[in-house]
């Protein structure tokens, strides 16, 4: 035998069954129920990937063999090693890991047993189609990330969710209006007030604000860490000067309340303390979730919300929104207020509150003037 016979069947041994390689580096397929032959050309990683393709549905019973004498491959498992050890090392804010660790749990149900190296374009958009635009764009983004780590570790060839085209989403929600803002702000109980005016204020998002607490004030300065951002480095750091109105409002936070946190309430009954137990540091302090339903609750009982969809209604995040307005209105750039790390981002949280005309001048007095001439 030849030295490039015995290379060529050394490789065979390493292709999918019923793949061979040929004379030239060719590549054919013997079909397991007809036993003909089809030539592949000679592109290893599309022949291989044909061939696994054509094995899984001429050979019964082969998907689950491979299940079993090669556990990596399930896609499941690799989602266990993602959750367990990749995720933790990402050091994401604690939203945002349960927010990722909400959508493993679909990904599961709908692909977790399939083998990862076989999952392709069409199965990827059939399960993204299953959702709505915005929340579809939100999974291919997650499947994008764990493919990304799957390709990286050998264990896939591509990405088939980068592959996926994003759906197009339209922002149905409103912009906060200073008039909604007073509206919401009249009925609103004073732990609310001080959470919505220090949003105003300082810009902060709402897991931010419900965290601040006594000891971040410090000589004259308001110390931030944003959540969301601080791994991107010194903008999600903030060291806000203690100004009027600032000071005002932070002075009205100190009620007398044995409470830890700047934003707080006492619980309406024992059963909410204890039900909302795991989520809380402190028996006194708001939570998020609590904070965006508290604000949502008031403003659906306001006339000038009503006739609005209930999707299209502004939420306590749109305070943000409106403050970053009010300030560059007043020639206050609020880029690094708000943590944002590039001007983009400041803008981008500008749109929607009103229609931006741009002045311009019409008129060539020289062509009319021409004109003049050619028709005397």
């Amino acid at each position: 035998m030849s030295i490039m016979a015995r290379h060529r069947k050394k490789a065979n041994k390493t292709l999918p069954p019923n793949l061979y390689e040929g004379v030239n580096g060719h590549f054919k397929y013997r079909r397991p129920d007809t036993g003909k032959w089809h030539s592949f050309g000679t592109d290893r990683t599309k022949a291989v990937a044909a061939a696994k393709q054509l094995n899984s549905m001429l050979m019964p019973g082969r998907d689950l063999v491979e299940k079993i004498m090669n556990n990596s491959a399930i896609f499941n498992t690799f989602l266990n090693q993602y959750e367990s050890k990749i995720m933790p090392e990402r050091d994401l804010a604690e939203e945002t890991i349960k927010y990722y660790k909400g959508k493993l749990v679909h990904i599961r149900k709908h692909l977790g047993e399939k083998l990862i190296d076989e999952i392709s374009v069409k199965e990827i958009a059939e399960f993204l189609n299953k959702f709505p635009p915005k929340t579809s764009n939100k999974y291919r983004t997650c499947l994008s990330l764990i493919f990304k780590y799957a390709v990286a570790n050998g264990l896939c060839a591509d990405n088939p969710a980068e592959k996926t085209i994003s759906r197009r989403t339209q922002k149905n929600r409103r912009r906060l209006t200073l008039e909604g803002y007073h509206a919401v702000y009249e009925k609103a109980p004073r732990w609310l007030k001080n959470a919505m005016d220090i949003g105003l204020q300082t810009l902060q998002r709402r897991e931010d604000i419900v965290n601040l607490k006594l000891t971040h004030i410090k000589q004259g300065f308001l110390y931030v860490v944003q959540k969301k951002t601080k791994k991107h480095g010194e903008s999600a750091y903030l060291k806000i000067k203690i100004e009027s109105p600032l000071k005002e409002i932070l002075k009205r936070c100190k009620d007398g309340m044995c409470s830890p946190y700047l934003i707080h309430r006492k619980p309406d009954r024992f059963t909410e303390q204890m039900r909302n137990a795991k989520s809380k540091k402190h028996y006194t302090q708001v939570t998020p979730d609590y904070l965006t339903k508290s604000f949502s609750d008031i403003r659906d009982t306001l006339g000038m919300f009503k006739n609005l969809p209930r999707d299209e209604r502004p939420t306590f995040h749109e305070i943000r929104s409106l403050g970053i307005k009010l300030y560059e209105e007043h020639g206050i750039d609020a880029q690094f207020l708000a943590g944002h790390k590039n001007r983009a981002m400041t803008d981008k949280y500008k749109e929607g509150h009103e229609t931006k005309w741009t002045e311009v001048t019409a008129g060539m007095e020289l062509h009319f003037n021409s004109l003049k001439q050619h028709a005397a």
